[in-house]
């Protein structure tokens, strides 16, 4: 069944510009955000600490950091932040390798990470609850 619908002049003109804008939104993933975020995911995925700091530290902009996070919450999960999908997903590989404080404070490394990030965004912080590590029983 065909239905004809009546837009004013102003209907369409509201129409066409909330394509635009959406059109825009999705095209504002930078290129050196993607691979920042390609980077930091391999380095979870087990290449290494040193994969994740070059992921990070390839992030030179606040829009190369909005693109990591978008590709992030759409990939991998719904972290809030890096160093919270990090500290969680990685730190949680690392400690049952044995190489613990990945989400605290006191690692230099992880300090130096959320101080890079901080240029970005104020929720960075390395102060990650890790409830995921409970003791094996």
């Amino acid at each position: 069944m065909k239905r004809i619908i009546r837009l004013t002049e102003s209907d369409l003109t509201r129409i066409v510009r909330r394509v635009i804008i959406e059109a825009e939104t999705a095209t504002t993933l930078t290129e050196p955000g993607k691979q920042a975020f390609v980077k930091i995911k391999s380095g979870v995925d087990g290449a290494g600490k040193d994969a994740i700091a070059t992921g990070i530290y390839m992030i030179k902009t606040k829009q190369d950091y909005d693109t990591v996070i978008s590709l992030m919450q759409s990939k991998v999960g719904k972290y809030s932040t890096i160093l919270d999908y990090v500290s969680k997903v990685w730190g949680y590989w690392s400690q049952e390798s044995r190489l613990l404080g990945i989400g605290d404070k006191s690692n230099n490394w992880i300090a130096d990470l959320e101080r890079h990030l901080k240029y970005f965004s104020n929720k960075e912080s390395a102060n990650v609850k890790k409830s995921f590590l409970a003791p094996k029983g």
